[in-house]
């Protein structure tokens, strides 16, 4: 029988070698865990806080007390100061048309705009002439005779004043009449001779016309409509309420001449400007809307191009009274209509009443409840109150 052979000693040690290093390995991770567990348990914990609220931002307007003027707006619609019918007094052929009586056209006062065949005219103030010439005679010759008769009552020692009848009292009053209707046809003749001209009775421009050379025209026919290029005006219809901020002649002012006035129109995609000044009210206020039309007149109108036509449309705005120690802030920064929300040196925000005066487009004049410096929140806030802080935009 074979005995087996025995473990030798070096494996002894290998073995006791590796049970060694796992305890140690055990013993480490052992180690390890209870260091971390220790860090755990004794890690201090942070002190929780809240953090602080958002303060609402907002922008302000900065308060300036000055003076300033009021301005009334409005807008109306262009039309001419003066404005005529081309009418003939006497009746005729036309013989000429001036190259400006077109419409559109322009003329100077006194340019010959149309003329009517004269040849009757003269032939009548040819007679006419005779007609006074033969009158004047008549009478002279009965003068004489009325002379002679008076020296042969005389002459023949009659005391007293000769009958009438002798001296041709009557005849020559009779002559005396038919002298002064020769007279009066004359004249007439040499009226209706000049008329034949027909001229422009102001510097100004054709609207319309229907009139040719050949055509037959009697009196009272409108062969053209005119108007002045001197001045225009522009009726702008206003609230009764706004008169007392500028001053119209015959209305809230005895001047002649009221506040001045801007007048704007835009052509061909340019504002043009033209200064104007009131110069009265229209004869009554509209029933249906309370509106009075303000008249302001603009002279020069045609002293530049484009000029200031009948018919544009056109913005007006009116300076009226000087409004002294005034604010004048957006209009958007008015709370409830009477009310503004001042910030104090805090940023603090507190409500303030104010007496607004009138509103400009986007502006509001206050006259009352601000000062030098107040600064007003712009910035709309859905949830407001007394005393809050908030945090002034820069």
């Amino acid at each position: 029988m074979v005995d087996k052979p025995l473990v030798g000693e070096g494996d002894r040690r290998k073995m006791k070698r590796a049970i060694l290093h796992t305890l140690l390995v055990v013993v480490i991770l052992a180690v390890g865990a209870l260091i971390m567990v220790h860090l755990i348990s004794t890690k201090p914990h942070p002190e929780r806080r809240r953090p602080p609220a958002a303060l609402p931002l907002v922008r302000t307007f900065r308060v300036k007390l000055t003076c300033h003027q009021a301005v009334v707006k409005g807008e109306g619609t262009v039309r001419a100061e003066r404005i005529v019918g081309l009418v003939p007094q006497v009746a005729g052929k036309v013989i000429y048309v001036s190259p400006a009586l077109v419409e559109g056209g322009e003329f100077e006062k006194g340019e010959v705009l149309l003329r009517i065949d004269p040849t009757d005219y003269r032939l009548a103030l040819v007679m006419a002439r005779a007609e006074v010439a033969e009158a004047q005679s008549q009478l002279e010759l009965l003068q004489e005779q009325a002379r002679s008769a008076r020296e042969e009552w005389i002459a023949s020692g009659q005391r007293g004043e000769p009958p009438p009848l002798l001296v041709k009292a009557p005849q020559l009053e009779a002559a005396r009449a038919r002298l002064k209707a020769a007279q009066a046809r004359l004249k007439k003749a040499e009226l209706d001779l000049d008329r034949t001209v027909i001229k422009a009775p102001f510097s100004g421009r054709v609207e319309s016309e229907t009139v040719e050379v050949g055509q037959y025209v009697t009196p009272g026919q409108v062969l053209a409509v005119l108007y002045s290029r001197e001045a225009v005006e522009i009726p702008v219809f206003l609230p009764l309420e706004e008169l007392q901020w500028i001053e119209v002649p015959g209305v809230n002012s005895v001047n002649e001449i009221g506040s001045r006035a801007v007048v704007k129109v835009r052509v061909a995609g340019k504002e043009f400007h033209w200064p104007g000044e009131v110069v009265r009210a229209g004869g009554k206020v509209d029933e249906k809307t309370r509106l009075i039309p303000v008249v302001v007149k603009v002279n020069g109108a045609f002293g530049k191009r484009p000029p200031l036509m009948p018919g544009m449309f056109a913005q007006v705005e009116i300076f009226g009274r000087e409004l002294k120690d005034v604010a004048v802030i957006p209009r958007t920064a008015l709370r409830d209509g009477q009310q503004v929300w001042v910030l104090d040196e805090g940023n603090r925000l507190h409500f303030r009443p104010v007496e607004v005066m009138r509103f400009e487009g986007t502006l509001a004049i206050v006259r009352e409840g601000l000062g030098n410096g107040d600064r007003i929140v712009l910035t709309p806030l859905k949830t407001v109150t007394e005393g809050m802080r908030v945090k002034e935009a820069r």
